[in-house]
């Protein structure tokens, strides 16, 4: 490949042309590849179902949303840019972004050759009135044709994800609302031997507030309990997966006795006691 320039020219009393040729060999293959390339890339963000954007934080506004979004919120790209950004989001989540995306402006500044990324979960409104609850990975990087700091993005759906989600925390909530309401007492030891949950039965069969106990490992918070038979059995179960059932004969520090029947039993955060 040659790029051609010609200029008239008079030479000896005649009119002519003076003609420079340049070998234009490698630019144009570069072009070619870089042409090749953007084509690959806009194929890969055009028919994936994840939704791939770009947004000018100074403008407001989206440059740049992948077609994908039409199944998601039922909204072209055209329209989306066409909107404030604002519109892209439910009020609830425009209160929780807002809070900390001055903050990542901010690192962004001291640091422009940051590549960190950023995920949330955000709910966003659609075309037919319905809410969507999409994950959106973000990061920052600086416009170079207009200065502005733009945010390079993906969203994905979650709507499946978040009701699951969802479920479980309420199904731990009654769970735990469960526990609480019990009479017999009910603690769970982690892996580590440290108190996770204690319930109010429990509370006063310690004698201790519970406050005291959770976050301490079990044998700090009663020392010397290691040589007792409890032990033992915590110990078996929590190392074997064994369930045990027993009475035990427990001395209070202030020298009194208390009778349990406890039920030991492996759980997975690590041993689950009933008394």
């Amino acid at each position: 490949w040659v790029e051609t320039k010609g200029e008239p020219i008079t030479y000896k009393e005649k009119n002519g042309a003076l003609v420079f040729v340049r070998d234009i060999s490698q630019r144009k293959k570069v072009e070619e590849d870089l042409r090749a390339s953007e084509e690959k890339y806009r194929t890969i963000t055009e028919n994936i179902n994840d939704v791939v954007w770009i947004l000018d934080i100074a403008e407001e506004r989206f440059t740049y949303v992948s077609p994908s979004v039409f199944n998601i919120r039922g909204y072209t790209p055209e329209e989306i840019i066409a909107q404030p950004v604002y519109e892209a989001l439910t009020h609830k989540s425009i209160d929780s972004l807002n809070e900390i995306t001055a903050q990542r402006i901010e690192e962004f500044i001291s640091d422009k050759n940051s590549k960190k990324t950023y995920t949330d979960q955000l709910e966003q409104p659609c075309k037919d009135g319905s809410t969507v609850w999409t994950e959106v990975v973000t990061s920052l990087y600086l416009n170079e044709k207009t200065g502005n700091i733009n945010v390079r993005g993906v969203t994905r759906n979650i709507s499946d994800r978040k009701k699951i989600q969802d479920a479980l925390i309420a199904s731990e909530e009654r769970f735990r609302s469960t526990l609480d309401n019990m009479l017999e007492g009910c603690q769970i030891i982690d892996t580590d031997w440290r108190y996770v949950y204690i319930n109010d039965a429990a509370d006063n069969h310690n004698r201790r507030p519970k406050s005291e106990l959770l976050g301490r490992k079990y044998m700090d918070a009663w020392p010397g309990i290691e040589e007792s038979n409890v032990f033992k059995l915590i110990y078996d179960c929590m190392d074997n997966k064994v369930t045990h059932q027993f009475e035990n004969k427990f001395t209070y520090p202030d020298g009194s006795v208390g009778w349990f029947d406890l039920s030991i039993q492996p759980v997975a955060e690590g041993v689950f006691i009933l008394s």
